[in-house]
């Protein structure tokens, strides 16, 4: 059942993970306008902050896909998907940085970004975790599986079963 529903399952993950991020986002400009104590507390007004989500949801819609985020669960740790999560939100934060530095976008909070970073992070090791979990638990109950038949000698048929 689950692997008919694939391809809708992958992009359902890349509408979530990316609605994360600009989640993210929202809540370390929040943070940092509001919640840091007084020397680090506010912003500058000078930079657009909706132009820099924008080149984020851009940005990580890309990264995301070329660290292939939404690849099946199936047959992977949960660790190698944490790697390259993180390898994903990093090469995206390298990314935005070189492209505000080549844009002149000047005056950004790095540490409004430093806390977007883990937030992001964090957000989207507790999504893939949950889903990891879910998905997992409807294999074990047998929703995303198939039986076969394997018809033939014994070490024929368990080659056949090692190839499957």
């Amino acid at each position: 059942m689950l692997r008919e529903q694939s391809s809708l399952i992958g992009q359902i993950r890349r509408l979530l993970d990316i609605c994360l991020t600009a989640v993210a986002f929202m809540a370390a400009y929040f943070i940092k306008l509001y919640l840091l104590p007084p020397p680090f507390r506010g912003l500058h007004p000078a930079p657009s902050y909706f132009t820099i989500l924008l080149l984020i949801i851009i940005i990580w819609y890309v990264s995301f896909s070329l660290f292939d985020l939404n690849a099946p669960f199936r047959k992977q740790h949960f660790r190698d998907i944490f790697i390259r999560l993180v390898k994903a939100v990093l090469a995206g934060m390298l990314v935005l940085t070189l492209l505000m530095y080549l844009l002149k976008i000047k005056d950004v909070s790095r540490v409004m970004m430093g806390i977007f970073t883990l937030l992001n992070i964090s957000l989207l090791t507790l999504s893939n975790a949950f889903l990891y979990r879910l998905l997992n638990g409807f294999r074990e109950k047998g929703f995303n599986s198939r039986n076969i038949l394997i018809v033939g000698s014994m070490q024929r048929a368990k080659e056949i079963l090692d190839t499957v």
